[in-house]
């Protein structure tokens, strides 16, 4: 059985695998960026203002989880617009806690191409670009790759409960618009998007729907436990419910890749 089971995650991993090597790629080239979680700007009316923030304050953790980048506050407040916050700042020996609610940021990119992120209104108080050898390199492609992943859960319980609009949701032609854009851009933008597309197909195959990948792993493991096969007709149920399922939601994102290409006219 475990034989099969590593059959099946060849293809998600070997997704996942790409993206890595991708992006440990681009670290060993440029470097890898590093920014204490300090602050060194504080934008006047910002919502990091009005919460009492201070230039110098170093943020210890956020949502309760422990902060050791810049980059890592900027991700947490970004990918979650509107939704209160409680982190901790460590002032003059002291530890601060502190709630505040991320103010919504539509932007919209030289496409014409619109996201709402969180906005705090802070700025780190040194950045620097540090080499990086072989192994820091995919050590930066793990967890970059690890961040990503993250992002797409957020972004996915986000659609579900309401919190983000289900139209952000896209397919194969909104795929295939933004690789252009991208190749437009430039090569580098354009691997990078790969990239992240190539997290995205290993992640979602992963996902316990019967037909994709990871539902065939949930039967490995049911049997495992079983210690016998699952019966047929179960089989049968859990793929037509599981295709079923991916049809529609293929037809979904194909109505609002055409939405957002406006082929139905509006």
């Amino acid at each position: 059985m475990w034989q099969r089971a590593v059959v099946v995650l060849a293809g998600p991993l070997t997704n996942l695998a790409v993206a890595v090597l991708i992006i440990a790629g681009f670290a060993l080239a440029y470097g890898t960026v590093v920014a204490p979680p300090v602050i060194g700007v504080v934008a006047p009316g910002s919502v990091a203002q009005k919460a009492g923030l201070q230039v110098g304050d170093r943020v210890v953790s956020l949502r309760g989880a422990p902060i050791d980048s810049f980059m890592a506050i900027k991700l947490a407040v970004a990918t979650h617009p509107g939704e209160r916050m409680d982190l901790v700042l460590e002032r003059g020996g002291r530890q601060i806690p502190v709630s505040f609610t991320p103010a919504v940021k539509v932007e919209v990119d030289r496409f014409g191409n619109s996201q709402a992120i969180g906005f705090f209104g802070v700025a780190p108080a040194s950045v620097e670009r540090r080499p990086v050898g072989p192994i820091g390199a995919l050590g930066e492609g793990l967890s970059e790759t690890g961040n990503i992943i993250a992002m797409t859960v957020t972004g996915l319980e986000q659609i579900v409960t309401g919190k983000r609009d289900a139209r952000e949701l896209g397919g194969p032609i909104k795929i295939a618009r933004y690789s252009g854009e991208q190749l437009v851009s430039g090569w580098q933008p354009f691997v990078s998007f790969i990239a992240l597309i190539s997290i995205n197909l290993g992640f979602i195959n992963l996902l316990p729907i019967p037909v994709l990948d990871g539902g065939h792993l949930v039967l490995f493991a049911i049997e495992a436990i079983r210690r016998k096969p699952v019966s047929q007709r179960a089989q049968e149920l859990a793929f037509g419910t599981g295709l079923a399922l991916v049809v529609v939601l293929m037809l979904f994102v194909t109505f609002n890749d055409a939405g957002s290409l406006k082929l139905f006219g509006g």
